[in-house]
């Protein structure tokens, strides 16, 4: 039962990381990559293929997000008509190929086959070899047209992550369910190990004068290092499975990092673009989420209290400060993974002594047990 919690928690950990980066990449897509299509597309005259460099750059994008899109949904995230949506978008990314060599003549998988792996090659192709280029009405509607599959890709895979927002709340009842599970298996554990030393106590503590029957009115010799072993078992079985609830929220910090670390990512790709207004929209969602807040607040709160009440109607400083809490952020998941790894050090090395001296308290009731079999 524990196995398939913490399976299943894990799962849903990477599922979930999974689909904010989605999203996150989705949104950054929404605000710039539609844009830059439509700009560049304007720089195109079909007649001088050299002036639709950046067009044929940005459509070489597209259908590489569109297969990140769609080797997402595979691999990482088992969302609801998960199969449907990667074939729409399979279906969206042919009817980009077939929309470019309606447009010029030869499609990026054609231009793959013919081993053209730049801009500049596609370009120097088509002016060598191709006769069928596009008129420049019939240019125009298929770049209309190339906005509208991407621009209809974009909201279906949105609403699609929409429907299963629920997948945070998912973590955090996976989480609680992983903790439960793992306080009934430690309290079972202890109480069935109780009963077992118990009875091994009554059943050694007997009478060799009285024909070794059974007493409780007084502890022979030998039981006292046997009541000793066993105590000390239990002090390490329990120590034991520490680390097991130590590592469940461990997992968590991680998660919570590694989004953390996600965001950053974004961030730094956000501001090759150098257009706070657009970007900021999609910053201000990236501050941690208040379970991962939690995790690490006594660490960082002096230092966060500082960046969370600057006031600023400056965009550019904004997402400055915006980025400085998120580099608070993940130094304080470092510490505090880097404390928690301390503390598991210092339990394995507690267990280990309490190994060694169970083993020879052990070995005292073995030697008063041989004694009085002698």
């Amino acid at each position: 039962m524990y196995a398939l919690a913490q399976a299943k928690y894990s799962s849903n950990l990477e599922q979930e990381r999974s689909l904010k980066a989605l999203k996150t990449t989705l949104s950054i897509d929404k605000k710039y990559l539609i844009r830059e299509l439509q700009e560049s597309s304007s720089r195109c005259h079909i007649e001088n293929v050299q002036s639709c460099y950046d067009l044929l750059t940005n459509i070489t994008k597209t259908r590489n997000r569109l297969e990140d899109y769609s080797i997402i949904l595979r691999k990482s995230l088992h969302l609801e008509k998960g199969i449907e949506l990667i074939a729409s978008i399979e279906a969206a990314r042919e009817m980009v190929d077939e929309l470019t060599e309606e447009l010029f003549g030869l499609s990026m998988s054609k231009a793959n086959e013919l081993r053209i792996r730049t801009i500049e090659e596609f370009i120097t192709f088509i002016d060598k070899h191709q006769k069928n280029i596009a008129t420049e009405r019939e240019s125009n509607e298929k770049r209309v047209e190339l906005e509208k599959v991407v621009t209809e890709m974009h909201e279906e895979i949105d609403n699609a992550i929409n429907s299963n927002e629920s997948i945070e709340k998912d973590t955090l009842d996976l989480y609680k369910w992983f903790r439960s599970v793992f306080w009934i298996l430690i309290s079972s554990q202890i109480l069935l190990n109780l009963s077992v030393y118990f009875i091994d106590l009554i059943t050694n503590n007997a009478d060799p004068e009285a024909a070794n029957e059974f007493t409780y009115k007084k502890v022979f010799p030998k039981v006292k290092p046997l009541a000793l072993t066993y105590l000390l078992a239990i002090v390490a079985m329990i120590s034991a499975q520490s680390l097991l609830h130590r590592q469940g929220e461990i997992n968590m910090i991680n998660h919570c990092r590694e989004l953390n670390k996600q965001n950053i990512g974004f961030i730094n790709t956000l501001n090759t673009y150098n257009n706070s207004t657009r970007s900021l929209g999609v910053i201000s969602g990236m501050i941690p989420t208040k379970y991962c807040s939690n995790l690490i607040n006594p660490i960082i709160s002096e230092n966060l209290s500082e960046f969370e009440n600057y006031q600023t109607s400056d965009q550019a400083n904004r997402i400055e400060v915006i980025s400085m809490i998120l580099r608070i952020y993940a130094d304080g998941y470092q510490e505090r993974i880097s404390a928690l790894t301390q503390g598991t050090q210092t339990i394995l090395f507690f267990i280990l002594i309490l190994n060694v001296a169970s083993m020879t308290s052990m070995s005292v009731f073995l030697w008063f047990d041989s004694a009085d079999i002698g």
